[in-house]
């Protein structure tokens, strides 16, 4: 091809103005994100994969591992790259980091060794870490790291509080009602919520309880949900969404919440025997909305009192249970479940 030497890649297209020149790594260019929040940890990866890759090259420059052996991780940081720039390796979910796993020489070597100044090598994921592996601590000790936590939240009021800021963030207004049926839907899934919200706001930057109701907020099985399974006397979904939150969250913060919920449907019952105003209920518990109020009155109606303070009872001996015994979260949990339908 005549104008071009030979061996020598074409530069691509002119820069646009105002693009910044890609970053050069270091010997050690190297990070390590892991932790629950999936959602958060997606979205500082790209932005690092954003900093560091010049646009016009990305497809070329980025690379992502599933599934990876040493030996590969190794293969691949080590191959030059075939455009110009600065490229990221991005190592998903690597179970070496959470387990003693494969023979880790090939990939020790290359931290001893060193990165390529043009490679910058990214571990995300996975949920948890082993800190006691070789792999860990020298990766924890070299590279940068950061693990990404999901924000708990006490009760179901913070959640709305958490959807409320959120909104606002982002230019929006939305109705304290529309911010309980967001926190019902959802939980305390952020990654979840964030989307809905983000969703939501497409369409209309007011947020109101119809729209919300109209336009469906999806959830991906919460404690909210749970207790909902509960509050219908349906065990086998209930068990079903129980293992789902045990995949992601301890035995304890399930518990935690249920037993929140549970306390505040029996708060209900008794007011609700000498209050009729939902919202004068709320108003009593402190509630900025009777949004709340209103679905746990639907499940007082299927509850006596005397079950609702049995199903107290019985989270107060789950949680000795969890905390004294060596019994597993899921039997316990499970056990607790097939007692609070039989109510």
């Amino acid at each position: 091809m005549a104008g071009l030497s030979r061996g020598r890649l074409p530069q691509g297209p002119p820069r646009l103005s105002g693009t910044k020149p890609p970053l050069r790594g270091t010997s050690l260019s190297l990070t390590l994100y892991w932790g629950e929040d999936s959602f958060s940890l997606r979205k500082a990866e790209e932005a690092l994969i954003e900093k560091i890759i010049d646009p016009q090259w990305r497809s070329f420059n980025l690379v992502l591992l599933y599934e990876a052996t040493p030996e590969s991780i190794a293969q691949t940081v080590l191959t030059p790259s075939f455009a110009p720039g600065s490229r990221v390796v991005v190592v998903r979910d690597y179970p070496g980091l959470s387990s003693k796993g494969e023979d880790e020489a090939p990939l020790m070597a290359l931290l001893e060794r060193g990165i390529p100044d043009e490679t910058h090598l990214l571990f995300s994921g996975p949920s948890k870490i082993d800190g006691r592996t070789a792999l860990a601590k020298a990766l924890k000790e070299m590279g940068k790291f950061r693990e990404f936590s999901r924000t708990k939240f006490p009760n179901f009021e913070e959640i709305a509080d958490w959807v409320e800021s959120e909104v606002t963030k982002r230019g929006g207004r939305v109705e304290r009602e529309a911010a309980e049926a967001i926190a019902l839907a959802v939980g305390a899934d952020q990654g979840v919520a964030t989307q809905e919200i983000e969703k939501l706001l497409t369409y209309s930057n007011t947020l109101t309880l119809s729209e919300v109701e109209a336009l469906g907020c999806g959830g991906g099985g919460d404690v909210f949900m749970l207790a909902g399974a509960i509050a219908n006397r349906d065990p086998a979904r209930a068990v079903v969404l129980l293992r789902r939150l045990l995949l992601s969250s301890k035995g304890l913060v399930i518990l935690a919440m249920l037993g929140t919920t549970i306390r505040n449907w029996l708060m209900v019952k008794l007011l609700s025997n000498t209050q009729k105003n939902p919202f004068a209920i709320a108003q009593s518990l402190g509630l900025k909305s009777d949004f709340r109020v209103k679905k746990d009155l639907e499940v007082c109606r299927r509850w006596k009192t005397d079950q609702l303070k049995a199903a107290v009872r019985l989270v107060l001996e789950a949680d000795l249970a969890l905390k004294q015994t060596s019994q597993s979260e899921q039997f316990v949990l499970e056990k607790l479940i097939i007692k609070l339908v039989c109510l």
